[in-house]
């Protein structure tokens, strides 16, 4: 009862229903995790959900998708970047790689040094697990060369790994945190921190 008041909560602020069925899933695994397997009894909440998509559909409301990025954004994005600094650095591969690899935020954060490979042809790149790949049997993108300087991700990929080298850092995190000072911090960006640089540098 419970589930389904707090799913009547989130349909009463138009929550999307994605994000609803994400709540319902969440709450679900901590009940398994906690050692209660099949808990919470969700049909009264997926009922409430159901009304709500139908309640959405009849107000002509539909999922929003995020527009597709454009060369010319992309090159109005690398212009934003200096890439005399460790920051413009990074933010350039993070925005050309993601671009060539169609990639997730969030698989752009998990990338290692050593999941990207050059080859003649351009470059290899491991991703180890995608939303669509729950099994994490992996999956290899190729890029190929660009062929602008500043949009070639070959290019930006080499400035990036050797400015890491040049730090001490041949292996771990790709796109690592980097302070006001331009300075390399510990650790890794996160999915969130990937979206707020690229809305930065959109802006």
């Amino acid at each position: 009862q419970t589930l389904a008041d707090y799913v009547s909560h989130l349909c009463d602020q138009d929550k999307a229903p994605s994000t609803i069925a994400q709540a319902i899933a969440t709450i679900r695994v901590a009940h398994r995790e906690a050692g209660h397997d099949g808990k919470p009894d969700t049909r009264a909440a997926l009922r409430i959900l159901k009304t709500h998509k139908r309640d959405r559909a009849e107000q002509g409301k539909r999922k929003k998708k995020a527009p597709p990025v454009t060369l010319a954004a992309l090159r109005a994005i690398i212009d934003a970047t200096d890439p005399a600094t460790l920051a413009g650095r990074r933010d350039r591969v993070m925005v050309v790689l993601g671009f060539a690899m169609m990639a997730r935020r969030s698989e752009l954060a998990a990338l290692r040094i050593e999941d990207v490979t050059f080859t003649d042809d351009g470059l290899t790149v491991l991703i180890r697990k995608s939303k669509t790949d729950q099994e994490a049997d992996g999956a290899e993108v190729n890029i190929p060369h660009g062929v602008h300087p500043d949009t070639d991700p070959v290019r930006v990929v080499r400035a990036w790994l050797d400015a890491l080298a040049e730090h001490g850092h041949t292996d771990g995190t790709l796109l690592r945190h980097i302070n006001r000072w331009d300075q390399l911090q510990p650790g890794g960006m996160s999915g969130a921190a990937i979206n707020e640089r690229v809305r930065k540098l959109a802006i």
